[in-house]
């Protein structure tokens, strides 16, 4: 799949249509486009090609989506994998967006954990591209980089 896929939560986006369609197989960061190998049955795949268009991140804009039939690999659980360097040169970061509606709407409910909090983004709002330091856009990469999970996993 090709076009503004980085930076715009794709691939969890990726993550979870592959799981709720019951399909095994990994996602995979390579700049403007990802790599996306899906295991399972047939219904249960042409079901998550027609999905993806219909329910991508509001930040996302799918270019093209090619579609190759490969050898059964036996995937037994689906999977992000992490980026690969070095291919980002021609990548498209999003521009930086306005607050979404979910986010106001967080920040100014007082049983909300993120009450009043001033650095409340997500996947559909937000900085992109004053926070990137270097390709590809992965959170280590960011000016975010100190807020990684406990030992550095994400």
């Amino acid at each position: 799949m090709t076009g503004t896929v980085q930076g715009v939560g794709f691939r969890p986006f990726i993550y979870r249509l592959a799981k709720a369609h019951g399909l095994s197989g990994y996602v995979k960061n390579l700049g403007n486009h990802v790599e996306v190998l899906i295991e399972g049955e047939r219904a249960d795949i042409q079901n998550f090609l027609i999905d993806l268009p219909e329910k991508k991140p509001p930040l996302a804009r799918i270019k093209e989506i090619k579609v190759k039939t490969i050898t059964f690999s036996g995937f037994q659980e689906f999977i992000i994998v992490h980026s690969e360097p070095g291919i980002f040169e021609n990548s498209i970061i999003p521009p930086d967006t306005a607050i979404c509606e979910e986010c106001r709407l967080e920040i100014f409910d007082p049983s909300s954990r993120y009450y009043h909090y001033p650095f409340t983004v997500c996947t559909n709002c937000g900085p992109r591209y004053t926070t990137v330091r270097t390709l590809p856009y992965d959170r280590e990469n960011t000016t975010m980089q100190t807020f990684l999970y406990a030992n550095n996993v994400r």
